[in-house]
């Protein structure tokens, strides 16, 4: 299986070797060199790639990839090939150069129109701003107040009754609601307001679309916004709110059980931490005093500082002068090789 890349395209063109004298191509022998050479090539011109490759060039142009027998003036690329910049594929399936009409420019594997003009009938015509109007890149548009009609008129923005214009459109104003080509009155429901152009239920009441239902909490519950939760020392169980019962060694916290410092929670209940020597509880875990480190079987042991070093909390440090050795086992002096 072999690779067909650019440098092996140009290897084709220019038969003789380049690169460094590392170079696969300089390091095999001169037939083995040859031979690969010529299937390679022989490769590049004939290969068929995947239907529906697509790209895009890192420098903003618009790049072309195509599938099918490669011409010899295109280029490959990593999901097929695509002819060079300024040029695009023709009808006599080779890589001609892109010939762009006047007031346009080429860009990447096409040409596209200059800013202030149009495309039309494979031409770039001038855009010509109409009254209230203005050209932007290749577009016109309209001064606030006015909108784009036939893409090439601005007519004035005539807001119906309870609306203002905004813009190139109108907008309706606070407690009416688009409908339309008009502005409809908002009906607030009871325990409802109105903010901007819609309706909102008060707290305590729960929007169903068409009215504002009362939130009814259970027992041992209270309603925050349009919900209700449980309160502390109750979880919630499909519509109740039931008591919450911790073990032995457990405590409440809001709406759950948390086993208390020095034990720790298994399953449904609250075991004893099995603290080894030389360690300190914290809270539902341990972890060993000052001078001693986790030997990973579930016990802590000594730290033994090596000369020239200085024992600090959980780990040793070199003194002043010194420096770790690239083991990490001992101190050496600053002025010492590795």
């Amino acid at each position: 299986m072999f690779a067909v890349t650019g440098t092996v395209r140009e290897n084709c063109d220019t038969p003789q070797r380049r690169g460094p004298p590392s170079s696969p191509w300089q390091a095999m022998p001169p037939f083995a060199g040859a031979l690969i050479l010529v299937i390679a090539c022989w490769l590049a011109s004939n290969a068929v790639l995947p239907s529906g490759a697509m790209a895009q060039s890192t420098s903003g142009s618009t790049v072309v990839e195509h599938s099918g027998p490669r011409p010899d003036n295109a280029i490959i690329t990593n999901n097929g090939w695509r002819c060079p910049d300024g040029y695009a594929l023709g009808a006599s399936s080779r890589c001609e150069a892109v010939r762009a009409p006047s007031n346009a420019i080429v860009t990447g594997n096409i040409w596209r129109c200059m800013a202030g003009f149009v495309q039309r009938s494979g031409k770039c015509e001038p855009l010509v701003a109409p009254a209230y109007g203005f050209v932007q890149g290749n577009s016109i548009r309209c001064t606030a107040g006015y909108r784009l009609v036939d893409g090439d008129k601005c007519v004035v923005v005539v807001p119906p009754r309870n609306a203002i214009v905004a813009g190139n459109d109108w907008r309706c104003l606070p407690g009416y609601a688009r409908d339309g080509d008009r502005c409809a009155f908002i009906k607030v429901p009871v325990n409802g307001y109105i903010r901007g152009n819609r309706w909102f239920c008060y707290t305590g009441f729960r929007n169903t679309g068409t009215a504002c239902e009362r939130v009814r909490a259970p027992a041992n519950a209270y309603v925050i916004g349009s919900v209700w939760r449980c309160s502390p020392g109750f979880f919630q169980e499909g519509e109740k709110c039931l008591r919450i019962k911790a073990p032995a060694n457990a405590r409440i916290n809001g709406n759950e059980w948390v086993c208390n410092p020095g034990y720790l929670r298994k399953d449904d209940r609250c075991a004893r931490l099995a603290v080894p020597a030389n360690a300190t509880i914290r809270g539902n875990s341990w972890r060993c005093n000052g001078g001693f480190q986790s030997d990973g079987k579930g016990g802590c042991r000594r730290i033994a500082p090596p000369v020239n070093a200085t024992l600090r909390g959980h780990g040793w440090f070199c003194n002043p002068g010194f420096r770790q050795s690239p083991d990490g086992r001992s101190c050496r002096p600053m002025n010492q090789g590795q």
